[in-house]
This record gives structure tokens, sequence and C-alpha cells, in this order.
């Protein structure tokens, strides 16, 4: 099971890679509001720095570890989330068209998760398919304005 959401947004990779390694952007294009993604390591990212999610879900606050698991500067990161998730990966893809970047975001289930999920696929695609879109709008209107 694979969810994909993609978006060529018109601005240079260098600043498209900035926007999306800012955790204080992640409210700007995330589809969970109430989501807050705090860096637990010093320094900057690379792979095994670790971050910690933090959600509020209904009455419940919900916690859990990331840890960059794949890192390749203007070229892509991937996030592997802790607890029940962990046999997931998320990335996050950029690539040059022009002097615009196309950022793809993707997360692959594997093993359990894989077949809890199946039913929901299509709830968690249309989910997805918000990211980018949500993206391209806050980031182009950030840079513009400033």
């Amino acid at each position: 099971m694979e969810l994909r959401s993609s978006a060529v947004i018109e601005r240079p990779i260098e600043q498209v890679w900035r926007f999306f390694l800012d955790w204080d952007n992640v409210p700007k294009w995330d589809t969970h509001p109430r989501r807050v993604w705090t860096q637990q390591t010093a320094g900057p990212m690379a792979v095994g720095t670790t971050i910690l999610a933090t959600e509020q879900i209904g009455p419940f606050r919900v916690r859990l570890p990331v840890k960059v698991v794949e890192f390749e500067p203007y070229r892509m990161i991937g996030f592997q989330v802790g607890g029940p998730f962990k046999a997931s990966v998320t990335r996050f893809s950029f690539e040059r068209v022009g002097t615009a970047t196309r950022v793809i975001k993707s997360a692959r289930a594997r093993g359990l998760l894989k077949l809890v999920m199946s039913p929901i696929i299509p709830i968690l695609q249309r989910k997805y398919e918000a990211y980018m879109p949500n993206a391209k709008r806050a980031l182009e209107a950030a840079i513009t304005t400033t």
C-alpha cells in the first residue's frame, strides 16, 4: 500500500527544501492542524535525527517518536514513525522542474500495518491528496509576501 501526493511549486528547490525542513511551517501544510513536530536532536537535520510528533486526537494527546531514516539534501528526506506505525516510512522527494520544484510526499506501509490500513486507504488517500496543494499555496504565498 502506498499513499502519494505531489505538486509543482513555482519556487527554486533551495527555497522549497528550507520550507519543508522548518518545523514552524508544518501547520501551514499538514492536514492535521493539532499536530506539533519538535526536533529532539541538536544540530542540523540528518539521518538519525529524532523528532517528537505530538497530536491532539479528541481528548487524547498522542506522542510518537519519529526518526529521520533517509536524508539527501535537496533530493529527499524519509521519516519512520515509532510505535504501531513503525512498519511505514514517509518520504518527501524534491525534483527540479525548470525553475520550479516538484515535491512528492509518499508513504508505504508494510506487514501487519498494511493489512490493518487496507480498508481505510481511500480515506487516507483523500487526506494525502490535500498535503501538497496546501504546501504549494503556503510556500508560494509565504515567499511572495516576504
